[in-house]
């Protein structure tokens, strides 16, 4: 594999990544805000609420990030691959 090549999928990778992870601080946010299912109620009763907003936070964000990688290579062009 050609370093050029190496280096853009480096970068793709990358920028998946922080748009998973931008996307799942909107989603946890959201989901906090609007206190779906009495999460956000829930989280402020804890013991430790920010320990498990970074958690779900974490989680989401690698989930998210999987998703757009996977959706940004299927849309990479077949000449290209």
């Amino acid at each position: 594999m050609s370093e050029r090549k190496h280096q853009s999928l480096v970068s793709l990778y990358w920028h998946s990544a922080a748009y998973g992870f931008v996307l799942a601080a909107i989603f946890v946010g959201s989901l906090l805000w609007m206190d779906v299912g009495g999460l956000g109620g829930l989280l402020a009763r804890s013991g430790m609420p920010v320990f498990a907003a970074a958690l779900l936070w974490v989680q989401s964000g690698l989930l998210f990030s999987a998703v757009q990688l996977s959706v940004s290579v299927a849309l990479i062009p077949s000449s290209e691959r």
